[in-house]
């Protein structure tokens, strides 16, 4: 939808999102595959975004990130925006891991 309306702000998101700490930093080895989407998950889930900050955390678990440093950084984002006076969604990690452990064991 945003790129419906917005097309110049999507395509920045996707290059700044996406562009770098996703492909850039990994293929630089700043970061490793898990560690980026840690932070992109953080980042979505400051935007306040949650659908997206869910389905992020999710592939953060599934990368091996720990629920601890998931919690983590779900708590600086609410944290932030707090300080910023922006409300953001709770996010259940706990859950998160369920629905994810869920969706893998239906996978043959």
């Amino acid at each position: 939808m945003l790129e419906a309306y917005f097309a110049d702000f999507s395509s920045l998101t996707w290059t700044v999102i996406f562009g770098n700490p996703l492909v850039g930093t990994t293929a630089k080895g700043v970061f490793n595959e898990h560690e980026t989407q840690l932070m992109v998950a953080a980042t979505i889930c400051a935007s306040g975004a949650t659908r997206r900050a869910r389905s992020h955390g999710k592939a953060a678990i599934g990368l091996g990130n720990s629920l601890e440093a998931l919690k983590a950084v779900y708590s600086a984002a609410k944290r932030l925006n707090g300080w910023n006076k922006s409300p953001v969604s709770t996010i259940d990690v706990e859950t998160l891991k369920a629905e994810l452990q869920e969706a893998l064991s239906k996978i043959p």
